[in-house]
């Protein structure tokens, strides 16, 4: 989460200057133009992540399931037990603080009626991990006891800017807190302006890359499709939350995921590590 949105006192009005808090010399005021663009998603410095984080540069491409190859669903690949100070999603206290966190907002998420290419029914549970394997790999604080933070001060398991979470009135630095936030956030941008209209698989991986971009930006009214063509906007991050979520890529996603994110692994290959390792998380 970099520049993500949220209705906190003394924020402009939303619908034509939205309130990024945290990111901006000016205290998270940004005209709705300056609110459009993208950077990498996750932590990429002053932390350690767990898994290995896939290659990528930037953005990819969305839609339907015509190219992928079904096979059988990957297995899990579960996180190591925590060491040191770190906390992450083996972690005693994570199943409890993730519940807690599903309980209170996931659940009133308008969330919509996705199925993947394995046939298995999305679930908001398996949408919050998702993200929080995209954002953080899972790792809130590592061995050493260091906050996972961003190059642009995002915090924890789920990313959150410091004025975001304190208007969301949360402790990011608290794994449970910064759980509860981040579910927070997502109620609201289920219920966006553009998120908000959307429906089905559009509207699941929309949702992902306003988390990503802040839900008032403007390339967020057209479709992840348009994104895609376009290669513009938070294209990398919806991508990856397909893959995460194991829904199938269409021939131009996967045009861009070999060429921008792979690397030296087949499209399929990397696309199966991202849902092993998602799908692995708290398990």
């Amino acid at each position: 989460m970099h520049k993500n949105y949220v209705s906190i006192p003394n924020a402009p009005a939303s619908g034509d200057a939205p309130y990024y808090p945290g990111n901006t010399r000016s205290g998270g005021y940004l005209p709705l133009a300056e609110g459009i663009s993208t950077s990498k998603s996750g932590a990429t410095s002053s932390t350690t992540t767990v898994s290995p984080a896939p290659e990528d540069t930037t953005s990819t491409s969305e839609s339907s399931s015509t190219a992928a190859t079904a096979g059988s669903t990957p297995a899990p690949k579960i996180q190591g037990a925590p060491s040191g100070q770190a906390v992450n999603t083996k972690s005693p206290d994570f199943k409890k603080w993730f519940a807690a966190a599903v309980a209170q907002y996931a659940t009133k998420w308008a969330f919509p009626d996705v199925t993947n290419k394995y046939g298995k029914k999305v679930t908001v549970e398996e949408f919050m991990k998702a993200i929080i394997y995209i954002e953080s790999s899972g790792v809130h604080r590592n061995s050493s006891g260091k906050l996972t933070t961003s190059h642009c001060g995002a915090m924890g398991f789920m990313q959150l800017m410091p004025n975001t979470a304190k208007g969301l009135g949360v402790d990011a630095t608290d794994p449970a807190q910064n759980l509860l936030g981040g579910a927070k956030y997502f109620k609201e941008v289920f219920t966006s302006r553009y998120v908000g209209k959307k429906s089905g698989l559009d509207k699941l991986v929309m949702a992902g890359c306003a988390y990503n971009m802040g839900p008032y930006s403007t390339k967020l009214a057209g479709s992840f499709a348009d994104m895609v063509k376009a290669r513009s906007g938070a294209v990398g991050y919806g991508l990856k939350v397909k893959m995460c979520l194991g829904i199938a890529l269409t021939d131009i996603e996967r045009t861009y995921v070999k060429e921008k994110m792979a690397g030296s692994r087949t499209v399929d290959a990397y696309a199966s590590q991202l849902y092993s390792y998602a799908q692995g998380l708290g398990v």
